[in-house]
């Protein structure tokens, strides 16, 4: 740190001291100040990264305008299929360029390009 930021963090420090905070404050090398432990919980997925999307892209890379389809869900959860068949057409083609429905009782969503 440069001299203006030490003494910035230094004032920082004396504060949280001064009103009896608890708090735990890591720098950028890794030094850690104050007294909380520092908890970092990886959070657990289901799927890969990118791996319903990939399942989506198969159904919907060739669909024209106007043009309906319906993706079968397969082992993945209707929403999450739902929202990378939405977010697949808003990166590709423009927010508000499909129209999704989930069908639960054929395990289905369907979609209409409309952009």
């Amino acid at each position: 740190m440069n001299p203006f930021e030490q003494t910035s963090f230094n004032r920082a420090i004396n504060i949280l001291k001064a009103l009896k905070c608890q708090y735990a404050v890591v720098l950028p090398d890794g030094t850690k100040h104050g007294e909380l432990e520092i908890v970092t919980k990886k959070e657990e997925k289901d799927y890969e990264y990118g791996e319903i999307t990939s399942y989506v892209e198969e159904f919907v890379k060739d669909i024209p305008v106007g043009g309906t389809l319906t993706i079968h869900v397969g082992k993945y959860p209707i929403d999450k299929v739902q929202g990378a068949c939405l977010n697949w057409f808003h990166k590709r083609h423009g927010a508000g360029s499909v129209t999704t429905s989930r069908n639960r009782l054929t395990g289905t969503v369907d979609a209409m390009r409309i952009a």
